[in-house]
């Protein structure tokens, strides 16, 4: 095998390693010599009170004008995160096919094995799913989820739609609020 080949293949090995230990995509494609993933996905994302699985295309989710900051909004609430990223793409896949049809969306995929793989997940507080307004395939994906979401009410679910209109102090408003609620559930 070719050199090159070898070296671009072991980048994205130690990449996908990042991301299912825990890293966010951002923390991940970050150039760290780094000989324990663990340990620095740990040191990154503390342990800390709630955890929330945050559902989202990664051009909504990690660009923070677009979603106002969200992930860095939620770990300033004592939150630490979970996203699509940390799952491999076998975990991914082996969810969604357990749908009657197959989807054909690409990202409507992702987010659909994702949320079924964060239901199963019983570590999990909380769930938000961000999405953009007007997004014709994201209504159907959207729908799916909710109707999940009332079928374990022991996962708290918020939809976050953003579109030219949001503003980022009803995002914290909420934000604030669903974290708040999902305290006081656990405390009763």
């Amino acid at each position: 095998m070719d050199s090159s080949i070898k070296v671009a293949l072991q980048a994205q090995n130690r990449f996908r390693e990042r991301l299912t230990a825990g890293m966010l995509l951002p923390q991940a494609l970050e150039d760290i010599d780094v000989s324990d993933v663990s340990e620095v996905a740990a040191a990154s994302q503390p342990d800390q009170m709630l955890k929330i699985g945050l559902l989202g295309h990664p051009y909504n989710l990690y660009d923070p004008y677009i979603s106002m900051n969200l992930i860095k909004k939620l770990y300033g609430l004592g939150v630490s995160v979970v996203t699509p990223e940390s799952l491999t793409d076998h975990e991914i896949e082996e969810k969604s096919n357990k749908l009657p049809k197959r989807l054909f969306w690409t990202l409507g995929k992702r987010m659909i094995g994702s949320a079924l793989n964060f239901y199963q997940n019983r570590r999990l507080d909380g769930l938000i799913y961000l999405t953009s307004f007007g997004c014709g395939p994201e209504a159907l994906i959207e729908e799916m989820v909710a109707r999940w979401a009332k079928q374990r009410d022991d996962l708290p679910l918020m939809m976050l739609t953003i579109d030219e209109h949001t503003g980022e102090a009803g995002m914290l408003t909420r934000l604030e609020a669903f974290t708040e609620m999902i305290k006081r559930r656990q405390k009763a």
